[in-house]
């Protein structure tokens, strides 16, 4: 689909998968005022949006803040520089 727009990919629940239920899929080019969701006339195009989503997130870290960081980091302080840092999109260990 031409000028499709972005798919809306819910972040996943504590150790689920994100998922594309209920995602809303427009194309802005002809509906800048998103009124016609294409999500449900066009699967396929928000499974590949939601795969390209995936691969493009694969790039980055667990957050070192919020709900769950100490498990992602139990020792990590706001601007520790001992903190591991990878560049965007180097694939995870």
């Amino acid at each position: 689909m031409k000028g499709a727009g972005m798919a809306s990919v819910k972040p996943p629940a504590a150790g689920g998968k994100a998922t594309t239920e209920g995602a809303e899929l427009y194309n802005v080019t002809a509906d800048i005022g998103e009124k016609t969701n294409l999500a449900q006339k066009n699967p396929e195009k928000l499974k590949e949006l939601a795969a390209l989503w995936d691969t493009w997130n694969a790039g980055y870290i667990d957050a070192a803040w919020g709900p769950g960081a100490r498990k992602n980091a139990p020792n990590a302080q706001p601007g520790d520089p001992a903190q591991p840092r990878r560049k965007r999109n180097q694939p995870a260990n």
